[in-house]
């Protein structure tokens, strides 16, 4: 839908904007960039394709001062300034900087090469813009609801996953998952394993609720442990078990939060247990069928 909606915008650009001929020396790059940096190939292949079929989607520029600014096209103007192009045809923008970005958003998502991390600094941009309501984002990019929140929860993730799915080399889900890791050297084993063996996000959830759990970081290499599974970790230290009392390894144990209703039902139930015999306090328990 923003594809569409921006081809609309583009065929109304020539009766909304003025069609200028600006040097490009005159033309700065946009104050905010929405990507984060230039993108070589693009930029190859643009250099590759003007010289013989011309700019067919001319840029966006505003005038600042005396000087232009870039509102959109910006690796278009990139392209045609590196081939040594000395004036480019663009259409000459009037909008505040606000509506500049808005702008921008729609001309970089159509174009469908923008990273999810640069989608997310896209989502904040206008999200800061149109008063801080995620549904005015969701409609002025055509967008859902949950795709910009999707987004804009991105942007809490530490920066070493964001730069990872910004090079493509984890995806979004797996990076949500590693999210979850609070401590940067035990996450930063894990993302290491990711990238070298491969790993499902369903695989990386597993690890993850063990840490979360255990607060220990598993040999995710271990060809014999389920993803979710608890691997044994040389020297780990020991905990008491709150249920029946033996000491257990740190790992298998799990962090359960009770409200003290559930707490005192849970004691009770502990104590009879402890201290009478195991067969006699099961017994009031109605086994599932099938078991005997």
């Amino acid at each position: 839908m923003v594809e569409s909606l921006w081809s609309r915008l583009e065929q109304e650009a020539p009766e909304r904007f003025q069609y200028v001929d600006a040097k490009l020396a005159m033309i700065d790059p946009p104050l905010e960039r929405l990507r984060l940096g230039y993108n070589e190939q693009k930029l190859a292949d643009l250099m590759a394709s003007i010289p013989q079929r011309g700019l067919l989607q001319p840029p966006g520029i505003r005038a600042i001062g005396e000087r232009f600014m870039t509102v959109w096209g910006d690796h278009r103007i990139e392209a045609v300034r590196r081939l040594g192009w000395p004036v480019i045809s663009a259409f000459l923008v009037v909008a505040s900087d606000d509506e500049a970005v808005i702008l921008a958003a729609h001309e970089n998502l159509r174009r469908h090469d923008m990273s999810p991390v640069e989608e997310a600094g896209l989502c904040q941009r206008l999200y800061e813009v149109l008063g801080e309501d995620t549904d005015r984002v969701a409609r002025e990019l055509c967008a859902t609801r949950d795709w910009v929140e999707s987004r804009l929860i991105m942007l809490r993730w530490p920066a070493d996953l964001l730069k990872l799915v910004h090079e493509g080399r984890l995806a979004m889900n797996q990076a949500r998952e590693l999210a979850r890791i609070k401590v940067d050297a035990d996450r930063a084993q894990i993302t290491e394993y990711c990238l070298d063996g491969g790993a499902t996000a369903a695989s990386i959830a597993g690890w993850a609720r063990d840490w979360e759990m255990s607060g220990v970081v598993r040999d995710c290499r271990g060809s014999n442990v389920a993803p979710g599974g608890v691997a044994p970790v040389p020297g780990e230290s020991v905990l008491l078990c709150y249920g029946h009392g033996a000491y257990e390894p740190q790992g298998q144990l799990v962090h359960v939060w009770l409200c003290p209703y559930w707490l005192r039902l849970f004691i009770e139930f502990r104590d009879a247990y402890q201290q009478a015999d195991r067969a006699e306090v099961l017994a009031g328990v109605e086994a599932p069928a099938g078991v005997s």
